[in-house]
């Protein structure tokens, strides 16, 4: 694969490449780039890559120029627009001039950027595919016109209101001196309304003329009108049937190729070519019969719908190999050219088919659909004329079937572009579903609805492998009648879908009666009708990672395009399958960690507790009251993490506190007292550098400082304090009152509270002292109890 990136930033340049190589490895793509878009467009002429990487921002261009040059210049490549400007009206202009896809920077990984570019480049072949398509069709509607304007007969289309709409070069020849204008009345020949008339018609100034008149309702560009074959009979009097006959035949081969050039639908045009040849040429029965891609014959029109147009060696397959070599279809096909056959008292087994001979018809002629590359099927046609298949009908019905094959052959083409146009919104959707939501049951039942109806089945299951014991279990499912199934296990190798998964291959079986395999006789599924089974491996990075089973009711034999579309589906269910385990592992990884880190805070904080054997118990209870408070006063769920943090780690900084200071029994000197001070600043030193407790710092730093600012170590004031410290700095004072110390016993409750409401405007925010005396901590397992009045030593 050829890519070309026009990027001018080197880093990117350099970033995407690493992406690339990450995803498909160095050998699985040629990476050349460009920093200007006149660099990069004068690359694309000489290497011609699979697909274009633009940034929109340039040096020598920029924004929609840049697309619009490099789509002008480069019509025929696919081009991913990679821009760091995320602009919805930009992206939406950029996909309209032409671009596959609209990516911002640093919003995909290298596997998302590999998904774009193959998708780009389907895309683009298939865009070019639909164009070549239309290009035939215009070719055969200009081979339809050089036919009609090259005939010698003066074909005019008239309006309703007799204005000439048309008229090919032969009616101005044959009505000069008549001057024959578009737009204008059809003036010096009177018309009657009869299908064919014969006029004898004098022109100014020249001799008499006879002239031959055929009109045809006929629909013009969705309008009413009449077609008029104008013929010189003067010279021609002696070739007038034979040529009035060629006229009819041209009229018709121009509506009915117009009607077939109108209509996209296999089926429609086959029934449509049918009915023709019976209701416009003569025929007294048709049946088209088509082959598929993959070899296959079967009945795809008759007209009159009749079951004895339908031959029985095409339309089973078990007959097909014995096919008799006298069968005019048969022949037709083999030697590529038509088979004509009167069926007389000596002939009657040419046709071979016994319900067809009971009809009566008097002779048969099959006529091949010649494609490109190879015989598309044969239109038979019966007649009850013997000498129905003259030369002009024959060589009228070849050429009919020539157009006939054309159009039918773009149908076939468009249809399977737009299979393919819907395999990939479906392949996209899938895309969406695995990106937005990381909940394996509803991920998976949404890839099954797009299974199931995108694949045309009656039902379809997940089977998951269990990592270590190789067991497949029942995990999603869609379709069935009965919940037999979701309790189903089965081990790898045993059972079909045991089967799929050892041999990591698609196992398809068209019909579950001609097979020896148990899955019709697994009790889970007696109940639904299964008739056809098809498993596929879910493969993830040369894992199994479990089955995908598809169950039709009815025998099904799929085809090429069916499988390639069951390998893909396969593929997107095994990458979300794999991403959803990997985000629950990193997941799961993730909140190993976080409660380890809670752990490990938890364990410094009771390290504190043990090293102050006088505070012992009093960092979980004060955490747990300034949580319960903190939700109390309406901070946010996010931050309450962090409070609680900050919390058990509010005298981490009586670590850098000399244990003669910190354990001393008595009063502390001015000097001590400095030192204990410190120990807010030392916490702050302590914690800011460690990113994951930085948001939890306010509490051990601030919540020595009072209300009126003549706390430490900053002497913050009022609402200059954190939220939190001032929550901290009651529940503190609180907690070192209320608790018994080796100098003195706790205060009782009331005299607590009586302090607070002193201290409330000094010490304290005044506020939150009244919230805090509302609060009920009684389901909190160990505030301190009251031992006796005696006045406390703390640490304010």
């Amino acid at each position: 694969m050829h890519l070309l990136l026009i990027e001018d930033n080197p880093g990117d340049a350099r970033l995407i490449q690493e992406l690339l190589i990450d995803e498909l490895g160095r050998g699985g793509f040629e990476f050349v780039s460009a920093t200007t878009l006149k660099q990069g467009l004068e690359l694309a002429g000489q290497i011609n890559p699979d697909l274009i990487l633009l940034d929109l921002t340039l040096p020598d261009s920029d924004g929609l120029d840049s697309v619009r040059q490099t789509v002008s210049a480069c019509p025929q490549l696919a081009i991913i627009v990679l821009t760091g400007v995320s602009n919805q009206e930009i992206a939406t202009q950029s996909l309209r001039m032409g671009v596959q896809d609209y990516l911002n920077k640093g919003e995909f990984d290298g596997n998302g950027l590999c998904r774009a570019i193959w998708h780009a480049i389907e895309r683009k072949q298939l865009l070019r595919q639909l164009h070549e398509h239309e290009e035939e069709i215009s070719r055969s509607k200009t081979l339809l016109e050089t036919i009609v304007n090259s005939n010698a007969d003066g074909l005019i289309v008239l309006g309703q209101d007799r204005q000439i709409l048309f008229f090919n070069p032969a009616a101005e020849a044959i009505l000069s001196p008549q001057r024959l204008e578009l737009g204008n009345e059809l003036n010096g020949l009177t018309i009657g309304t009869t299908p064919a008339q014969k006029l004898e018609w004098t022109p100014p100034g020249q001799a008499n003329r006879f002239l031959d008149i055929r009109q045809t309702p006929i629909v013009w560009k969705h309008r009413a009108a009449n077609l008029i074959s104008v013929r010189d009979m003067t010279e021609k009097e002696q070739l007038q049937y034979k040529l009035n006959l060629q006229v009819q035949m041209l009229t018709t081969i121009h509506q009915g190729a117009q009607n077939l050039m109108a209509e996209f639908d296999l089926e429609t045009m086959g029934q449509q070519l049918a009915k023709s040849c019976v209701t416009d040429f003569g025929a007294d029965a048709a049946w088209l019969m088509w082959i598929d891609d993959q070899g296959h014959h079967y009945g795809l029109a008759a007209y009159p719908k009749d079951d004895a147009l339908e031959c029985p060696y095409y339309t089973d397959t078990s007959l097909y190999e014995r096919i008799p070599d006298q069968c005019p279809t048969a022949q037709a096909i083999t030697e590529r050219t038509p088979k004509l056959v009167a069926l007389g008292q000596e002939t009657q087994q040419a046709c071979l088919c016994g319900r067809r001979q009971r009809q009566g018809w008097s002779s048969v002629g099959a006529f091949p659909l010649l494609g490109r590359n190879r015989v598309q099927g044969c239109l038979t046609l019966f007649s009850y004329q013997a000498d129905f298949f003259v030369t002009e009908r024959v060589n009228f019905f070849q050429s009919y079937v020539h157009l006939a094959a054309a159009s039918l052959e773009n149908a076939q083409l468009f249809k399977q572009t737009a299979t393919h146009l819907k395999h990939f919104e479906a392949l996209r959707s899938i895309d969406m579903a695995i990106t937005s939501s990381m909940d394996m049951r509803l991920t998976l039942d949404v890839i099954l609805g797009y299974v199931q109806r995108e694949l045309n089945c009656d039902a379809c299951a997940i089977l998951l492998c269990s990592q270590g014991c190789g067991l497949l279990s029942y995990t999603a499912g869609k379709g069935f009648s009965t919940s037999g199934l979701q309790h189903f296990t089965v081990t790898a190798g045993q059972g079909v879908a045991g089967t799929v998964a050892k041999s990591r291959q698609l196992v398809s079986i068209p019909d579950l009666m001609r097979t020896d395999m148990q899955i019709v006789r697994l009790p889970q599924l007696q109940n639904e009708r299964i008739r056809a089974y098809h498993g596929i491996p879910l493969m993830a990075k040369g894992r199994v990672l479990g089955v995908l089973e598809i169950f039709h009711r009815h025998t099904f034999e799929p085809s090429q395009e069916w499988r390639d579309f069951l390998q893909a589906l396969a593929t997107q269910t095994a990458i979300a399958i794999d991403n959803i385990a990997l985000i629950h592992d990193l997941e799961k990884a993730h909140s190993n960690l976080f409660a380890s880190y809670e752990e490990t805070i938890e364990g410094w904080a009771r390290a504190l507790d043990y090293r102050d054997r006088e505070t012992e118990g009093h960092s979980r209870r004060v955490t747990d009251m300034t949580v319960m408070m903190a939700r109390e006063v309406g901070i946010d769920i996010d931050e309450i993490m962090h409070v609680r943090r900050g919390a058990l780690l509010h005298d981490i900084g009586k670590l850098g506190v000399p244990d003669n200071i910190l354990r001393k029994p008595g009063p502390l000197t001015e000097d001590e007292w400095i030192v204990m001070k410190r120990h807010p600043q030392i916490a702050y030193e302590l914690i800011s550098p460690i990113e994951y407790l930085r948001p939890a710092i306010r509490i051990p730093y601030c919540h020595h400082e009072k209300w009126d600012g003549s706390g430490y170590p900053r002497g913050l004031k009022g609402k200059q304090i954190p939220l939190e410290a001032r929550i901290f700095a009651i529940i503190d004072v609180y907690d070192a009152l209320r608790s018994d110390r080796p100098y003195r016993p706790g205060w009782p409750e009331e005299k607590v509270r009586n302090y607070l409401r002193e201290e409330s405007g000094h010490h304290f925010d005044p506020d939150l002292v009244e919230r805090f005396l509302r609060i009920d901590f009684g389901t909190l397992d160990d505030v301190p109890g009251v031992s006796s009045e005696q006045a406390p030593l703390v640490e304010m």
